[in-house]
C-alpha cells in the first residue's frame, strides 16, 4: 500500500525478508503446510503488517492473518515483544466465534510468535 506510513511499510519489508527466509531456512517451522503470503502493510483501525497464511485442515479451507504492530498499550494484543504487538484472526470464522481460533490454531500462532518475539530482540 502506497499510502502507508514510512515505518509501517518499513516493517513490512523488513519482516516479508526475514519471514521468507525464515521458512526457506526451516528456523521458522510450518508443519501445518501453510502458504504464507508476502507481509503487507494494512489498515485495521490502526496501520500493521499483514501475515496472511492459507491451508486446509480437516476437509476445509481455512485462513489465518497474524496482525503485527508496533507496540502500543492503548490497543489490545495476544502478545507483545519488546517493540511489536501481535493480533491474530481468521476470515472463515464469524466475529462472535473468533475465540475459537486458538484452539484450532494454537500451535501455528504460539510457534509465529516465538519467532516474532526472537527476531524483534536482535533489532533492538
Amino acid at each position: 500500500m502506497t499510502d502507508a506510513p514510512a515505518p509501517i511499510a518499513a516493517l513490512a519489508e523488513a519482516l516479508g525478508g526475514a519471514l521468507r527466509d525464515a521458512l526457506a531456512a526451516g528456523t521458522l517451522e510450518n508443519p501445518e503446510g501453510w502458504a504464507y503470503a508476502p507481509a503487507e502493510p494494512r489498515r485495521f483501525g490502526r496501520w500493521c503488517v499483514l501475515v496472511a497464511l492459507t491451508g486446509a485442515g480437516q476437509g476445509e479451507r481455512r485462513t489465518l492473518g497474524l496482525l503485527v504492530a508496533p507496540t502500543d498499550p492503548a490497543e489490545p494484543a495476544y502478545r507483545r515483544t519488546r517493540a511489536l504487538d501481535l493480533v491474530y484472526f481468521s476470515e472463515d470464522v464469524p466475529d462472535p466465534e473468533q475465540a475459537r481460533i486458538y484452539a484450532r490454531d494454537r500451535a501455528t500462532i504460539d510457534r509465529f510468535w516465538r519467532w516474532l518475539a526472537g527476531w524483534d530482540e536482535p533489532r533492538g
